[in-house]
């Protein structure tokens, strides 16, 4: 293990404990050490380090700043599922900065990768934070197209509670377009799905919908 490699695990190992300090201290060394011995991969692999440390205390500008300085390494590294990681940390920094296009942008760039890679979680996940972004522009067909494209494959996955989220999200588009019927089924199965999770909570939640936009005329 060389000298830069050390520095990385510690720090990640620091990181994990919550020791964010000394892991960022530890990393800083480390992306020092993979510039001096030309070690492109670690190299990005510390720079996006760096940048999930700095998002874990709020400084998502700076956490950007790492990121995208990663993004291009791993496209000349030829690395796919990193490339992807990059963007999707991208997009969620921008979307916690309320950048909701460029946060658009880095889902979508991501998503093409992904599905190249036919890596179907992560896809869903992508499509959902897609959706969330464009929900915040106003885009609600598009994001509704996109959580639709979500719930199929996270019910092939079995991923049951973040389907149930994803069918939530679904119905509260729905219902804010005036579309009742739609957001009434998508409830209903919301709730079928929330009462074999067992979430007692979620299921009060879940009745408390439907009885709303049955009042609202859902239920002819």
């Amino acid at each position: 293990m060389s000298a830069g490699e050390d520095l990385f695990a510690r720090a990640l190992q620091m990181a994990r404990n919550g020791d964010f300090d000394q892991a960022k201290s530890h990393a800083e060394r480390a992306l020092e050490e993979s510039r001096r011995s030309h070690s492109r991969a670690l190299e990005a692999a510390t720079l996006g380090l760096l940048g999930q440390l700095e998002a874990a205390a709020g400084r998502d500008r700076a956490a950007l700043g790492y990121f995208t300085e990663t993004l291009p390494i791993w496209e000349e590294l030829e690395n796919g599922p990193a490339g992807a990681s990059a963007l999707g940390s991208m997009a969620q920094a921008y979307s916690r900065l309320r950048e909701h296009e460029s946060a658009v942008r880095s889902f979508e760039g991501a998503l093409t990768i992904l599905r190249a890679l036919r890596n179907r979680p992560d896809e869903a996940a992508t499509l959902v934070g897609l959706a969330t972004a464009q929900i915040a522009m106003g885009r609600i067909d598009d994001a509704v197209s996109n959580l639709e494209l979500a719930a199929p494959i996270l019910r092939e996955i079995r991923e049951f509670a973040r389907l149930a989220a994803t069918l939530n999200l679904i119905g509260q588009r729905y219902e804010d377009r005036g579309d009742l019927r739609k957001a009434l089924a998508v409830y209903d199965e919301h709730l079928q799905l929330i009462r074999q999770l067992g979430d007692a909570a979620a299921e009060a939640r879940a009745l408390e919908q439907i009885k709303r936009v049955s009042a609202k005329g859902g239920r002819n």
